[in-house]
């Protein structure tokens, strides 16, 4: 019996919304993905200033995920002590499914740094690569040349949704109905997330 292919979406999440969801789902059907783990950055070696924390963060994603029998939310990268690096996680995933195809899914604004991620080659040894490109965007030719056999690029139909710009209307007290799962979008506005005072 083959054993499941895995698929693995790290990232900050911060936070989550549906185009992350679609991205995943698109990749799960096009890939024939078995499951797909969430996995939220805990400390990160490219954090910022604006990510809501780690738990909060978890608990948004998970809220996200409640209803599809297919996506897992993990919390791999939140409980380990040290900066987060993808290589560790796969190889922790390598060691939970030894037999498993292994997928990592990311952005395409993350894959243009990738030569300099920790052992850029391990990861391609570890996984493919499903590399996620937005509705309008363009791919530099940097980026191209970093495509190889277990590299794939991969456009999936939908709207162009950022988490930068849900912060940003957040911080203007501008709606995010429809941009994030309705559960997210609750919890968000109940626990006045990202600002003090935020409107549907």
């Amino acid at each position: 019996m083959p054993k499941p292919s895995i698929g693995i979406f790290g990232g900050a999440f911060n936070p989550i919304h549906l185009g992350h969801l679609a991205a995943a789902q698109e990749a799960l059907l096009r890939y024939r993905l078995d499951r797909v783990f969430f996995v939220p950055a805990g400390i990160s070696v490219w954090e910022k200033p604006d990510w809501l924390n780690a738990e909060s963060r978890f608990r948004l994603v998970a809220l996200a995920l409640d209803d599809n029998p297919h996506f897992f939310a993990c919390r791999i990268e939140i409980e380990r002590p040290d900066p987060s690096y993808s290589v560790d996680t796969l190889r922790a995933f390598h060691h939970r499914f030894p037999q498993s195809p292994l997928f990592l899914l990311i952005g395409s604004d993350a894959f243009g740094e990738f030569p300099r991620w920790k052992e850029p080659q391990e990861i391609l040894k570890l996984a493919e690569l499903i590399v996620i490109c937005r509705p309008g965007t363009r791919l530099t030719a940097a980026i191209r040349n970093l495509v190889t056999p277990r590299v794939h690029l991969f456009r999936y139909p939908g709207v162009a949704i950022s988490s930068k710009e849900i912060r940003a209307r957040l911080a203007r007290g501008e709606s995010i109905r429809y941009l994030v799962p309705d559960p997210v979008c609750e919890a968000i506005l109940q626990e006045t997330l990202y600002r003090e005072e935020v409107s549907k």
